[in-house]
């Protein structure tokens, strides 16, 4: 399951989904599958991950959820899809484990790359 969601393998993803594979098992650093496609921005994975009941609040051994991740790859359209789940909005001010939201982690991501200018417009 976490090499179909890492490499966006769609159809294994929901061949593993349909088949009764466990959503929210995590490998040795405490990610779920959820937490991988979100990292390699794969949309759709996500997406069919979340139809199929993965629980998008889990947290690594760090404290990342899906969300840290997506923001911190700067994987825009992930985030606004995992912005949906209203779980996950509930969790949107939880710190890491170093205290970073992933408000911080998107501010950090973009003061990095000075040649990238967020766009507000979208938002108002």
């Amino acid at each position: 399951m976490h090499w179909a969601a890492l490499k966006g393998h769609l159809r294994v993803t929901e061949v593993l989904c349909r088949g009764g594979a466990d959503l929210d098992v995590t490998d040795s650093w405490g990610f779920s599958a959820l937490m991988r496609a979100a990292q390699n921005g794969h949309v759709l994975e996500v997406l069919l991950l979340l139809q199929f009941g993965a629980n998008s609040t889990l947290a690594d051994h760090e404290g990342h959820h899906a969300l840290h991740w997506s923001v911190f790859h700067r994987h825009h359209t992930v985030t606004e899809w995992l912005l949906k789940e209203s779980a996950l909005v509930a969790c949107l001010n939880q710190p890491d484990a170093k205290g970073k939201t992933p408000l911080h982690l998107a501010a950090g991501t973009i003061s990095q790359k000075s040649d990238t200018r967020p766009n507000f417009s979208k938002v108002v």
